[in-house]
């Protein structure tokens, strides 16, 4: 499996990124 970085628009300063769909992380633009 590719270690993809899965990222959802629904934060205030930025975009939510994770390695795992269950696991996400906040990343700022």
């Amino acid at each position: 499996m590719e270690s993809r970085d899965y990222c959802l628009e629904n934060c205030e300063t930025g975009c939510k990124c994770g390695k795992m769909k269950n696991n996400f992380y906040i990343k700022q633009k």
